[in-house]
């Protein structure tokens, strides 16, 4: 099967009213939000900072929350369904990134962190940048063997999901990790810095949208036959027999065997 067949027969299984409204839906109502807070950097218009994608407690902001909020609750719910706690690391990861977002949990400890310490930064990073940096890469050492381990004694099913949602949260991190640090490596003006800490919360805000979507339809769909992302990407044609049908009912209970 060539590439472009292979492409064809895998969005097959996305061909659903049902399964593509709540992600055009997620993803509209990103786009309003970056249209109405770009409106307000441009112009008099919606220049209060609850439009903005760039301020804690804003709008868009609150919207990101409720992302978390929901990706934590399915991922419980699929703790119950699959009869498996390995599904609890995954919720953790996410309900550390919700804690995160909402109570500004790096840029907090990185603060106390950095309080009594003296050091020279490296590049053009401030002392409060290394502080986010460093909590951000202890909370990783300690969330990264909680999934490793889940991964191990999870089953087959488990290991596709974590593994497409390994790619999506890689993503995540470069827009809001590696963005920030090249922002703040590389001085090149105000405008800019705008700009890419646009990029920046932007690409955040539809990472967290297809991530909902895709921990949505599989807490509530039954993806015995599912072709997962890794295996896309890896080359396997899968069993598509079934694919056009997987998706047809959006209340079938979830097939763990």
């Amino acid at each position: 099967m060539d590439k472009k067949s292979n492409f064809r027969e895998y969005v097959k299984i996305f061909d659903n009213p049902y399964a593509t409204l709540p992600l055009f839906l997620l993803i509209i109502t990103d786009l309003l939000f970056i249209v109405l807070s770009s409106i307000g950097v441009l112009t008099q218009y919606f220049s209060s900072y609850y439009f903005s994608i760039l301020i804690d407690g804003s709008y868009p902001e609150i919207f990101q929350y409720l992302k978390w909020f929901w990706i934590v609750l399915l991922l419980i719910f699929m703790i119950k369904k699959g009869k498996s706690l390995s599904y609890l690391a995954l919720a953790t990861v996410y309900f550390y990134s919700l804690l995160d977002d909402s109570l500004n949990f790096h840029e907090k400890l990185g603060t106390l962190i950095i309080a009594d310490l003296d050091f020279s930064t490296p590049f053009n990073l401030s002392r409060q940048d290394c502080g986010e940096f460093l909590v951000s890469a202890i909370s990783g050492m300690i969330l990264i063997p909680a999934v490793v381990i889940a991964y191990y004694h999870g089953n087959h099913y488990f290991r596709k999901i974590s593994g497409d949602l390994l790619l999506l949260f890689i993503l995540l991190i470069f827009f809001g990790y590696f963005m920030d640090i090249f922002k703040h490596i590389f001085d090149l003006g105000p405008k800019i810095h705008i700009f890419l800490s646009y990029v920046e919360d932007s690409g955040e805000m539809f990472i967290a949208s297809i991530t909902l979507w895709y921990v949505y339809l599989i807490s509530v769909n039954e993806l015995k036959d599912y072709r997962s992302i890794i295996d896309f990407l890896r080359g396997k044609p899968g069993n598509q027999s079934r694919s056009s049908q997987q998706y047809n009912s959006i209340t079938t209970s979830v097939n763990f065997k």
